[in-house]
């Protein structure tokens, strides 16, 4: 049965999660997303206050005579002028420049993945995760400057800042493949995945309320801030986190022989570690159809979180202290529903309720399915009705983030010891879609009109569709025939694992059986 079935036929208690360092060490990957989060979102809502922009078209002509009932036509001009006034930015860059700049982070992004993966294997995901934090930090913080020296360089910047970050989610794959046991992965992965949100919740609004500051024009401090916090967070993560449990100094023998057992790994020892089968992955299904709706899943976020504030301020017409709160509202609501759904999928499972193969496809069919439906509607939705879009868009968000369960748990399922590798391939695919995202959203929303924003969102739930179909018939929950041979030949050792800590207690009733029946028989 693989990793599972080990865990349920291990004699050895399980750990406490709280207090452990696997917990400690989920809190600090939580932390690495928070940072990643501001590092590629601190651009997004900056960019509306960085650029000059023109008027707004006046709402339709029966809402303004609504608006404006008792004032004369001239009354009526100024008042349209004045409630969508022309948008005071530093830069004059077309839409299609802007959506270049959007993704350009992206293009470095796409080119480290799959180095990324297998570095982190190679080298350690703490050095790697570590090094790729602090790389992007400086970069951040060197932004405003480049940008008001070169818009062509300005690209290129961003494109490195992508580079650097974009080894993050391979080293915390890797990381949580070696460390966590396969009954708390739902758990841990919410935890860790939920910490995206925060950063982007904490990019947003940084970035509105930088763009409020008069001094340097304001939008400069979001780069400031969020590359500081970075580097912060780099001193942290060189104190508290460790490539494996074995090379943790103040871990409890209990806890390393309990991740150990569950995840059927003897050792860390980077020098042993086997090459990754190339071509067995690559013609598997079950990677395929991961690489499929990661694709999707990937199309869809990239769409959200580089294009909703230009969405929310086109089509929505909110304002840019407006569009940060509703920027930071559906993210919030991810937060607080990720963790209890985390704790659901794993107890489904431990429950023996349904398979680990049923559960990631359930979880994935509501994300994909449920989001084509809503971002759908989304484009029927207009100025008039405009707070049911936000609506529409919080839940959207929600059920957009289910695929948590789903896709990117999934390559810990399939093959734990090679989680960082197969995140890395799939993602590497899956960024094309993340490149390509912005740039068709800025040639195809030139006048930022809903008909144009409706083309953008059916795309997107096609997409969506798509992915959600393929990994619903291909996708697998157990650990496949290639990786489950390196999981049997480390199992071979888990029995002296196990004898370690429990032969005392079990030692015990067996002498004394056999003492108990001598004495009767006298």
């Amino acid at each position: 049965m693989g990793a599972i079935g080990e865990q349920t036929k291990s004699n050895i208690s399980p750990s406490p999660l709280f207090p452990s360092c696997r917990l400690m060490l989920t809190l600090m990957t939580c932390s690495s997303l928070i940072v990643l989060g501001l590092l590629r979102s601190n651009l997004t809502i900056s960019l509306i206050c960085m650029v000059k922009r023109p008027p707004h078209p006046p709402p339709p002509h029966h809402l303004l005579l609504n608006l404006t009932l008792e004032a004369n036509d001239s009354d009526r001009t100024s008042n349209a002028t004045n409630r969508w006034p022309v948008t005071q930015g530093e830069f004059v860059w077309t839409r299609q420049y802007q959506g270049f700049l959007l993704s350009a982070y992206f293009y470095g992004y796409l080119a480290v993945q799959l180095i990324g993966g297998l570095l982190a294997g190679r080298l350690g995901a703490k050095h790697v995760l570590g090094t790729a934090v602090l790389m992007g930090a400086v970069l951040t913080l060197l932004t405003p400057a480049v940008a008001r020296f070169n818009p062509h360089l300005l690209i290129f910047m961003r494109s490195l800042v992508g580079a650097a970050t974009g080894f993050i989610y391979p080293s915390i794959q890797t990381l949580l493949g070696i460390w966590a046991p396969p009954l708390e992965r739902s758990i841990l992965s919410a935890i860790t995945f939920g910490g995206l949100s925060i950063g982007y919740m904490l990019a947003f609004l940084i970035s509105s309320q930088s763009c409020q500051v008069s001094m340097d024009n304001g939008w400069p401090f979001a780069f400031y801030t969020t590359g500081g916090i970075s580097l912060l967070f780099w001193i942290f993560w060189n104190s508290f986190v460790f490539s494996s449990p074995e090379q943790h100094p103040r871990i409890s023998e209990r806890e390393l022989s309990y991740i150990k057992s569950t995840t059927g790994m003897k050792t860390q020892k980077l020098n042993q570690r086997k090459s990754f089968p190339w071509r067995k992955a690559l013609l598997s299904p079950a990677v395929i159809a991961l690489l499929v709706v990661q694709t999707s899943q990937t199309w869809f976020s990239y769409t959200q979180v580089t294009s909703a504030a230009l969405y929310l301020k086109d089509v929505l017409r909110f304002d840019v202290k407006q569009n940060g709160l509703f920027m930071i509202l559906p993210y919030l609501l991810v937060l607080l529903s990720t963790t209890p759904l985390g704790f659901l999928a794993d107890l489904i499972r431990r429950k023996k309720i349904l398979s680990t193969t049923a559960v990631r496809k359930l979880f994935q069919t509501i994300c994909s399915f449920g989001s084509a439906i809503l971002i759908s509607v989304l484009g029927f939705i207009d100025y008039e009705r405009r707070y049911a879009a936000v609506a529409v868009l919080m839940i959207m968000h929600i059920v957009s983030n289910i695929g948590r369960f789903g896709f990117l748990v999934n390559p810990q399922d399939i093959a734990p010891r090679y989680s960082g590798e197969i995140f890395g391939i799939a993602n590497t695919v899956a960024t094309l879609s993340g490149i390509l995202a912005p740039i068709v959203v800025g040639q195809l929303t030139i006048n930022g009109a809903l008909n144009e924003w409706r083309t953008v969102f059916l795309i997107s739930a096609a997409v969506f569709f798509v992915g959600g179909l393929v990994f619903l018939v291909f996708a697998k929950g157990e650990p496949l025939s290639w990786a489950k041979e390196d999981c049997v030949e480390m199992n071979q050792v888990a029995p002296e694992i196990k004898e370690e800590e429990p032969n005392i207690p079990v030692k015990e009733p067996l002498q004394k059986g056999p003492l108990e029946t001598d004495e009767k028989k006298r």
